[in-house]
């Protein structure tokens, strides 16, 4: 797995988030609409892709209410990565 956390391609997102992992899977994700997205997430999301996966997870907890608000965040940012 290459690193690329340091790519300037990547700094703008660099200053809020930890990335790690191949370079090519992370210029085809991160067009400038899924940046907007990750703009709006909460403090402890991750995102993991690859092997023909996507998965967003958070390391806090959640109430009933808050899960569809989560789920819709998700699906939101891996849309606007298809326009």
């Amino acid at each position: 797995m290459g690193r690329w956390y340091k790519h300037p391609a990547f700094a703008d997102l660099a200053k809020d988030w930890s990335i790690r992992g191949d370079e090519a899977t992370g210029m085809r994700f991160l067009t400038p609409a899924v940046r907007t997205q990750l703009r709006q997430s909460a403090p402890g999301e991750a995102w993991s892709i690859g092997a023909g996966w996507v998965c967003c997870s958070s390391n806090g907890f959640f109430a009933a209410e808050q899960l569809d608000r989560f789920l819709a965040h998700a699906r939101g940012v891996l849309a606007s990565g298809r326009r």
